[in-house]
């Protein structure tokens, strides 16, 4: 499910300020003068869709700039990947750009945010994003200043890398839930791990469910996981509440519990810190508003 993002940082505004740009006449650069973006966050682009927007292009050409920096004698790609690309695919020979001047680390902050601004990226794609950031000798908490969240949705989006890399994949495909990844990061052995992954996958547990699964765990180091989930002797609960649950846990990035008490109930949201405290009240009501 796609969430609009708020309040993304710095944001393009101010890393490409619209005034100054309006004062940049665009200008039409050779497409074979342009190189991609090692920076680009993006690995992966649906054929399908390149293909309607070459078409779109050849039909109306392109209706916004793409943006790119000098580097020696050619030019180096920092927004618009998909519009270069298409425009190749339409046999365009030259296409609208915006030329500006930045740094590597400037270049690959912008490619970063615009792609977040988009919702373009998947979980995967976003971690190493943040994780090349990084390698640019920024910390978390600057990486998180400029793309609008907090250092711990930062770190916590860095942890999974930590996983396997046939994790990832399911992560970068969707077959499995950010959500599901934070329950199996908790399992550090490897054939637990693996064990729980394969019944997550098999049976579509919720993330509650395979919460309650990791908790079981404890029977023993390698032995795999029981059949059954609930513990023992305990009621199952309600599915409507479960999956009430692990609505509001997707959308908050955090365990909540739902406790109802006849025709009311509570409704336990957890945090870990101040900043993460922060992070909720941020989500739940949004500065402004």
């Amino acid at each position: 499910m796609s969430r609009r993002r708020r309040g993304l940082g710095r944001g393009l505004g101010s890393l490409l300020p619209v005034d100054a740009e309006a004062t940049l006449d665009a200008r039409l650069v050779p497409v074979d003068q342009i190189d991609p973006n090692p920076y680009q966050p993006r690995r992966e682009m649906d054929p399908k869709a390149l293909a309607e927007l070459a078409e779109s292009i050849r039909t109306h050409g392109v209706l916004e700039p793409i943006i790119v920096r000098p580097v020696d004698s050619r030019y180096e790609l920092v927004v618009g990947e998909r519009r270069w690309r298409a425009a190749q695919q339409a046999g365009l020979t030259e296409i609208p750009s915006v030329v500006r001047t930045m740094t590597d680390q400037e270049a690959a902050v912008v490619a970063l945010v615009e792609n977040l601004q988009r919702e373009d990226l998947n979980p995967i794609e976003e971690a190493k994003a943040f994780k090349r950031l990084l390698e640019l000798n920024m910390t978390q908490e600057e990486v998180a200043a400029q793309v609008g969240r907090s250092r711990s949705a930062v770190a916590n989006s860095l942890r999974l890398l930590t996983l396997p890399e046939s994790v990832q994949a399911l992560i970068s495909s969707g077959e499995l839930s950010v959500g599901h990844a934070k329950v199996l990061l908790g399992v550090t052995n490897p054939v637990q791990r693996q064990a729980v992954l394969q019944r997550v996958l098999s049976e579509q547990l919720t993330v509650r469910q395979t919460e309650e699964l990791v908790r079981g765990l404890a029977a023993g180091p390698d032995k795999p996981p029981r059949r059954r989930v609930a513990a023992s002797g305990r009621a199952p609960r309600d599915p409507v509440w479960l999956d009430f649950e692990e609505r509001l846990s997707e959308a908050l990035g955090t365990k909540v519990k739902v406790q109802p008490q006849g025709k009311g109930g509570r409704i336990v949201i957890e945090f870990y810190d101040q900043e993460d405290i922060g992070r909720l009240l941020e989500l739940i009501v949004p500065r402004g508003t």
